[in-house]
C-alpha cells in the first residue's frame, strides 16, 4: 500500500494519472483482512 501512495505522489508531482494495481491485484477478502488487520502486517 506504501508503493502506491508512493508512486502516486510521484505521478501527481508531474501531472499524470497513476491507476491503482490494489484492486486489481488483491481480492475483496484480502483487502479487507489487511484493512482491519494491519497490526498483524506491521507489528
Amino acid at each position: 500500500m506504501l508503493y502506491e501512495q508512493c508512486h502516486w505522489k510521484q505521478a501527481r508531482k508531474k501531472n499524470q494519472p497513476y491507476e491503482f494495481m490494489w484492486n486489481k491485484t488483491w481480492d475483496k477478502n484480502h483487502r479487507e483482512h489487511y484493512y482491519y488487520n494491519w497490526p498483524i502486517y506491521f507489528p
